[in-house]
């Protein structure tokens, strides 16, 4: 579902953040939580961005230096540079499975998203599995996801253990 808007009451929980640059965009988003819901909010989504770009555009979105942020450990420099810029960078934490369980989390919680938030949605409209009876998860439509899960698996943790399956998209 879409909200217009972050509820000023909301409680900003920290952001999540996927790299980019020729190929696929590097993506930031919000996440709140306000009335037992979580809201994501698409803040930034654009390729060609260098870690200095990224670290001016989080500081022109007013991105507090002390807000929690989730970057994809796989690129330890750029955790590193933004973090030189002031911001609370950490590493998503990786293992076995970390897609399909981020993924999972994710579809433990009703989820709002910002009618503004694009790609987002887009994404979350268009992403699938392989094969379901694997849970194989495409590499496609998940940039703004992947940061996501980075969040959600370090401030939300499983909500009621309820997710079994998976439906085609997870919109």
């Amino acid at each position: 579902k879409t909200i217009d808007k972050v509820p000023n009451e909301a409680e900003l929980l920290g952001y999540g953040m996927d790299y980019g640059f020729s190929n696929d965009p590097s993506t930031l988003v919000a996440c709140y939580k306000w009335n037992n819901k979580i809201i994501w909010k698409e803040l930034m989504y654009r390729k060609g961005m260098s870690n200095s770009d990224m670290a001016k555009e989080m500081k022109r979105l007013n991105v507090a230096s002390s807000s929690l942020i989730i970057g994809d450990s796989a690129e330890p420099k750029t955790i590193s540079e933004l973090k030189s810029y002031g911001f609370n960078m950490r590493g998503a934490k990786k293992g076995a499975d970390s897609i399909k369980h981020g993924i999972q989390l994710l579809q433990e919680y009703d989820m709002l998203v910002t009618s503004d938030s694009l790609n987002l949605i887009k994404e979350l409209r268009h992403y699938q599995w392989n094969n379901k009876k694997q849970n194989t998860p495409m590499d496609n439509y998940n940039h703004c996801i992947d940061g996501m899960r980075y969040l959600a698996q370090a401030k939300l943790g499983n909500k009621n253990n309820k997710s079994e399956g998976h439906s085609a998209s997870i919109w």
